[in-house]
């Protein structure tokens, strides 16, 4: 039996998360870590980005508290709603 690997792309970093749970959707723990140690210079920068308020009690280290804002910025995406949104008048706005 031949087992195909489907390059999985998280949806906010477009990092490949095939190492991680066929489920994900998302840059979790296990792929930050994968990430740091396969591409260093990549795992920098996304720290550099998303780790840019308050530390809190609730996230115990890095890949906690990245993984956690990569969360809030795939939930917390207005224009993606906003955009479906609109999608649900659908043509209505023709018949004006």
């Amino acid at each position: 039996m031949t087992t195909i690997n489907h390059n999985r792309i998280c949806l906010v970093t477009k990092v490949d998360i095939s190492m991680q749970k066929r489920n994900s959707r998302l840059l979790s723990h296990r792929g930050l870590k994968h990430l740091e140690k396969i591409n260093n210079n990549y795992f920098k920068r996304l720290k550099k980005i998303l780790l840019t308020g308050e530390p809190n009690k609730y996230e115990k280290n890095i890949y906690s508290k990245i993984a956690k804002q990569i969360r809030n910025k795939y939930y917390n995406n207005y224009s993606f709603y906003y955009l479906n949104q609109l999608k649900m008048f659908g043509d209505f706005n023709k018949e004006l």
